[in-house]
């Protein structure tokens, strides 16, 4: 019964241990410390056993030099053990090189407040594969035009997420400038601008989803995006573009717009150049494009349309909506067959509509 006794109380002194061994490994511990701030101890680092970098304080974290990283205090000793960075919300910027070949960081919060992030502040970060974007009005993430300039995400070649926060207005120059594997972008009704350079040469890049408030994406912000098969602009007012924005995209990817906004779209420069619109309505008007098999004349008309250069086959169909898209007309083939092809119209409204056969759709004005 005695070793019966002890066997148990060595057990239970085994498991006892072996507890307080578990909980000692599982506490977290500082590893290293120091300042960051542009005025010194404004901002303070602390890294933990964790693997995660926190930076508190208030204001501008201080600018580095890639040729002297050894200034940047967490480079030397610490940064191949940084696998996530917290950054706290009242820091405004995010300085030069900050985070120059930390190659096992692989998520980063931008938070509200940072209104500048430096040259290559986050270079050759090769293990980065999300960026949570949550900065409101950043206007600097290393803009300037020399072509010597390094990007703020420059070889970050794992980063295929990228995350925009609802508060966010402008999408800087040059922000994500050839992140060949991002894969997706969805903007969010908050944005209003794009800029210059933004996505050019995101090559993997195959969809976009721009918000309802975007007016304005400016110079070469999509330039070489080669691999998109898709665009969804959610913006009733089509946004300007400017210049080459769009250049060496294939113009026969679908574009899905808002409801009776294609007229709009295809107006404009810019998107007019894309052949294939599809507009969003309940109703479903269908898939609009640039169609040169069907003719139809006089267009502007008054009474009647006349179609040409299309086969018409006696059990299809022809509709005709309005630019809302409600469906204002339909009538079988077979009855404009045999007016030799002519649709009477006057009793429409004056407007834009769109005739509709076989899934082609056709604009057409009434005066």
């Amino acid at each position: 019964m005695k070793k019966f006794n002890s066997k148990i109380k060595s057990l239970a002194i085994l498991t006892v241990c072996m507890v307080v061994s578990f909980n000692a490994a599982a506490q977290v511990t500082v590893v290293g410390s120091g300042y960051c701030g542009s005025q010194g101890n404004n901002l303070t680092w602390v890294l933990t056993s964790d693997s995660v970098l926190t930076i508190s304080g208030s204001g501008e974290m201080k600018d580095y030099n890639r040729y002297s990283p050894s200034y940047i205090p967490w480079y030397s000793y610490y940064r191949n053990h940084i696998a996530s960075v917290e950054i706290g919300d009242s820091v405004t910027s995010i300085g030069n090189y900050a985070f120059f070949d930390c190659a096992n960081l692989t998520n980063i919060t931008i938070p509200d407040n940072v209104t500048y992030i430096g040259d290559g502040a986050f270079i050759y970060c090769r293990s980065l594969h999300t960026v949570n974007f949550n900065a409101a009005n950043c206007i600097y993430m290393a803009s300037n035009s020399s072509a010597y300039t390094d990007r703020v995400f420059s070889n970050c070649s794992a980063l295929t997420t990228l995350n925009i926060g609802d508060q966010v207005k402008i999408i800087p120059d040059y922000a994500f400038y050839k992140c060949s594997k991002l894969r997706s972008v969805t903007f969010p009704d908050s944005v209003t601008t794009i800029g210059q350079y933004a996505f050019a040469n995101c090559n993997s890049l195959t969809s976009l989803i721009i918000g309802n408030s975007v007016t304005y994406i400016e110079n070469y912000a999509f330039y070489e995006c080669t691999g998109l098969t898709s665009i969804a602009s959610n913006a009733i007012i089509p946004p300007i573009v400017a210049g080459l924005s769009f250049y060496h995209i294939n113009k026969n990817i679908p574009v899905y717009v808002p409801c009776g906004t294609i007229p709009a779209y295809r107006q404009e420069y810019g998107w007019s150049s894309f052949y294939k619109f599809i507009q969003d309505c309940d109703n479903g008007i269908g898939e609009v494009v640039q169609n040169e098999k069907i003719k139809i004349y006089p267009n502007p008309t008054t009474n009647q349309l006349q179609i040409t250069n299309y086969e018409l086959q006696e059990n299809a169909v022809i509709e005709i909506y309005d630019i809302v898209g409600q469906c204002v007309m339909q009538l079988p083939c077979r009855d404009v067959i045999n007016h030799v092809s002519t649709i009477d119209v006057s009793h429409l409204s004056n407007g834009i509509y769109f005739l509709k056969i076989d899934n082609k759709v056709v604009k057409f004005i009434k005066q």
